[in-house]
């Protein structure tokens, strides 16, 4: 019985160290196909009012209350490519497979995310998260299994987001669609 557990564990590292590759492989090629410019204007119209920051050092009735999520894995993505700690995200469990749980990290205004500059610049902008990648466009996860997107209409650039990149996001998120099971959907919705 006690050989049986260890089997147990050894299959689950394996499942998770698979999941984990073919989800860092997926997250280098989305960096690869998302480059086109987006049209935002952040640093000039709002000094990124959107990214997560601390509470102390923006007045909360300016803030968007953008919530950045993680795709499955991308936090541990950002901790191997940063200096960045699972303490500086916000996460909640979820079963991405049958007994097999991982964390889905986020940030959200109630903590500064650890990527902003002290200009207000991304300091990860070419590998920062999909999630932020789409700001303004928020993708909603419809109980049919479909995705639909609305544009965060509190973002002041939303105005100049680039229709090329928006149709491109949109297909990014379609694609990815079959690889989020149904429970992240709705953790990401929720949050």
């Amino acid at each position: 019985m006690k050989a049986n557990k260890l089997e147990t564990a050894s299959v689950e590292v394996d499942t998770i160290s698979t999941f984990r590759t073919a989800w860092f492989e997926r997250l280098e090629y989305l960096h690869q196909i998302t480059t086109e410019n987006s049209g935002l204007e952040c640093a000039s119209r709002c000094t990124a009012r959107c990214c997560p920051q601390s509470v102390a050092s923006i007045d909360p009735a300016d803030a968007v209350g953008h919530v950045a999520i993680m795709l499955p894995f991308e936090m541990e993505y950002l901790i191997s490519k940063t200096n960045a700690t699972s303490s500086q995200f916000q996460s909640e469990p979820l079963e991405i497979a049958s007994g097999i749980t991982i964390d889905i990290g986020f940030i959200t205004n109630a903590t500064p995310c650890p990527f902003l500059t002290a200009d207000h610049k991304c300091g990860i902008h070419s590998i920062r998260p999909l999630d932020c990648r789409s700001f303004p466009l928020i993708p909603v996860f419809n109980l049919d299994g479909t995705i639909s997107f609305r544009v965060d209409a509190e973002c002041p650039s939303a105005c100049t987001f680039s229709p090329i990149y928006e149709t491109q996001l949109k297909q990014v998120w379609e694609d990815l669609l079959p690889s989020l099971p149904m429970n992240y959907r709705m953790l990401y919705n929720r949050l």
